[in-house]
């Protein structure tokens, strides 16, 4: 359908990618992760394991279950859709950038806000503020540089040089909530 468009069909490939980045971005794992432990999390702490690597551990699960179809469906796309080069390798990069990001944003979110008074898990999932600020944290990193692009830079930058950009800015700050979880994540969950 794109491919009709004359007007869409060199958006393409930054289409699919938003549109992949979008369905990483639905997805919440991590950010009840620790708030599910309710009552028992003295039992993580207590293990002989850097509280930091528990944290990240907790990421590593989201990343586990939402990388692998992600990277299934850009394969599809790549077969399927004419992409300039460097979307070919964006619609793996980005998505999985996105990934790592609602990963280890849902884990810091929820260091700051755990509920442990729950009776049954859904309510920790469903009631919990971590999952909706995760939810639309996740929303607004595709929505915010989306907008931000047809509103100010499509004159100025290729759609292709933007998706790179974007996928650095997510990167440094991929790295700086790794950083926090191994450092005062680390100490946040100690103290709780």
């Amino acid at each position: 359908l794109l491919g009709m468009s004359p007007e869409l069909a060199g958006f393409i490939g930054p289409i699919a990618c938003v549109a992949l980045c979008g369905l990483s971005s639905s997805v919440f794992i991590s950010s009840p992760s620790i708030s599910l432990e309710g009552k028992n999390l003295w039992i993580l702490k207590s293990l002989p394991v850097d509280a930091g690597d528990i944290l990240l551990a907790k990421a590593e699960l989201h990343m586990l279950i939402t990388l692998p179809p992600i990277i299934l469906t850009a394969t599809v796309c790549n077969l399927a859709l004419d992409l300039t080069p460097i979307s070919r390798v964006m619609i793996y990069i980005l998505p999985g950038a996105v990934t790592a990001f609602c990963a280890l944003f849902g884990v810091a979110v929820n260091l700051r806000f755990p509920k442990f008074d729950w009776v049954n898990e859904t309510v920790a999932v469903k009631q919990g503020i971590s999952s909706l600020i995760a939810m639309f944290g996740g929303m607004a990193v595709i929505a915010l540089p989306t907008v931000l692009y047809i509103f100010a830079f499509k004159g100025m930058l290729k759609t292709d040089t933007y998706m790179i950009i974007c996928t650095v800015v997510l990167v440094v700050i991929c790295f700086a909530l790794y950083k926090h979880l191994k450092t005062g994540g680390k100490r946040i969950f100690e103290a709780l």
